[in-house]
Order: structure tokens, then C-alpha cells, then sequence
């Protein structure tokens, strides 16, 4: 399956790897990645983002809930943008190529269990960024329609698992 996460060792912790190539500049997929307003189309939490190294980046997940805030740990614009969010630390890479764009985002994980529910997750918001790239609308599909095939493929594969999903009474598979 084409597009899928690998599971991967950053500097001795457990994260997750996708690398996506793009026929759109290096300035497309970064206003993707930035503006909240197209992340409100494909991102799991609404955003508020100060780009810059050492700048707040605020998430909420829900209406009503609390936000929770992380930190910019690295913004170089057009190329490299990464942040703290809870125990996880989120990298975008985007490398330009003679076709257009390369996407590399890794998100490493603050613990090993989540890491098929958080690729799991990811396909399904990388899949929703690809057709925001392509001008297509927004699917209609239920996130956990969408969703809980591809984590149950993640567990074939032998990515890690365990942890409790989400909204699933505890359930972990």
C-alpha cells in the first residue's frame, strides 16, 4: 500500500515516517503545513501557530476542551518546520525535487504503544492533505470509517499497539 508510515528509531526514540512526493512547489506544500487555515482541512486539531524558533503553537482538539500548547523547535521557512505537541515531537521536511516537492514527516512518538494508532491516524490526515494539494473536496467519510482498517493493518504489520484508542471505552485493538 502506497503512502503508508514506516516505524523508525530517531536518536533512540520510537517514531513514525511517512515521505510523500508532490507535483507542487516547495511554497505549496508549505503554506499547507503553516496556515491554519488549510490545516483547519486536514490537521487532527485546529492550530494557532507562531512561526518562528521558540514561538507557541496552540492546538484545539475539541470545542469546549482546553487547548493545549507546544513549542516551535526548529522553523526554517519554505524547508523544515518542527514542534512539540503533548509527548510527541512533530518534524515536516519539504525538499524540493525536479517533479516538485518531497514531503518527509516524522512524528516521534512520547510513547512506543500509540505508534499504530498515530500512523493509523496520520494516513488518514496525510490522505485528506493530498486532496486539499489537488484542489479535490473534503471526504464525507466518518474518521473512524476511514481510520480503523488502516490501524488494523498497522497491528498486522507489527507496529507497535497497546495503548488505549480514543473514544473506543479503552480498547486497544
Amino acid at each position: 500500500m502506497k503512502n503508508r508510515a514506516r516505524f523508525v528509531d530517531v536518536e533512540g526514540r520510537p517514531a513514525i515516517r511517512f515521505e510523500r512526493e508532490y507535483p507542487y512547489p516547495q511554497e505549496r506544500l508549505w503554506s499547507a503545513v503553516t496556515d491554519p487555515a488549510e490545516l483547519s482541512r486536514w490537521f487532527p486539531a485546529a492550530v494557532d501557530i507562531e512561526l518562528r524558533e521558540g514561538g507557541t503553537i496552540t492546538f484545539t482538539d475539541e470545542p469546549g476542551a482546553e487547548p493545549t500548547k507546544g513549542t516551535i523547535l526548529a522553523c526554517e521557512p519554505r524547508g523544515s518546520l518542527s514542534y512539540t505537541w503533548e509527548s510527541d515531537e512533530l518534524g515536516f521536511t519539504l525538499n524540493p525535487t525536479p517533479q516538485g516537492c518531497l514531503l518527509v514527516f516524522v512524528n516521534v512518538l512520547g510513547d512506543r504503544e500509540t505508534a499504530a494508532m498515530v500512523a493509523a491516524g496520520w494516513t488518514v490526515c496525510l490522505d485528506e492533505f493530498d486532496a486539499l494539494l489537488a484542489g479535490e473536496p473534503p471526504s464525507q467519510e466518518a474518521d473512524s470509517e476511514t481510520w480503523r482498517p488502516v490501524y488494523e493493518s498497522y497491528i498486522a504489520e507489527g507496529f507497535p499497539a497497546g495503548a488505549p484508542v480514543p473514544g473506543q471505552g479503552g480498547e486497544t485493538s
